[in-house]
C-alpha cells in the first residue's frame, strides 16, 4: 500500500490537526498517476508533547502524584500520525472500502464503496464539509518534522500482509 499526505491542517470547528490522505495498492499507480484507490481525511488530536511520571517512579492507588514527579517529553506526532492511517487502512480493507471516504469538499470526487456495494455516489452533497485553516494551536502545523510530510508519498506494507 502507498499513501500520499495532501493536506495538513487545523479543522476549525474542533481546533484538531486535519489529514488529507490519499491511498493506492501499487507503486505502479502512484507513479502512472491513476486515481486513488481510497481517499480519507482524518481528525487528529495530537499534541505535541506528553507529561507522564519520571522514569522509575510508579503510580500507586490513592497516592497523590507531585507535580515535581512528572517531566514533559516530546511526542513522535508524524509516528502517530502513521499509525493513525495504517489503523484506517486495515480496517478499510478488512472491509473493501473504496473510492472518497472524505469530507474534504463540498462533494465527493469518487464514489465510495463497501466490498462493491456503492454507499456514496460520486459527486455526492457533503453535508457537512470539514472546514480547515492554518491556525495550529496545538503546535503541530508548525513542526518542521510534520511539514516535511506534506504531499509525501509513502510506503507501507501491501494489503495481503494486512
Amino acid at each position: 500500500m502507498f499513501y500520499k499526505i495532501v493536506e495538513i491542517a487545523t479543522a476549525e470547528r474542533v481546533c484538531e490537526t486535519y489529514v488529507l490522505v490519499h491511498f493506492w495498492e501499487t507503486e505502479q499507480d502512484v507513479t502512472r498517476g491513476n486515481p486513488p484507490v481510497l481517499i480519507n481525511d482524518f481528525i487528529m488530536g495530537l499534541r505535541p508533547t506528553a507529561t507522564r511520571l519520571k522514569e522509575g517512579l510508579e503510580a500507586t492507588n490513592g497516592v497523590e502524584v507531585r507535580p515535581e514527579d512528572l517531566e514533559t517529553v516530546e511526542r513522535d506526532v508524524p509516528g502517530e500520525m502513521r499509525e493513525n492511517i495504517l489503523a484506517y487502512w486495515q480496517r478499510a480493507t478488512a472491509k473493501g472500502w473504496r473510492g472518497d471516504h472524505s469530507a474534504a469538499g463540498a462533494r465527493t470526487t469518487q464514489p465510495f464503496s463497501e466490498n462493491g456495494c456503492v454507499l456514496r455516489r460520486e459527486g455526492a452533497k457533503i453535508t457537512e464539509p470539514i472546514e480547515r485553516d492554518q491556525s495550529d494551536p496545538h503546535g503541530i502545523l508548525e513542526r518542521p518534522d510534520v511539514q516535511a510530510l506534506r504531499g509525501q508519498t509513502f510506503e507501507e506494507c501491501a494489503p495481503s500482509q494486512l
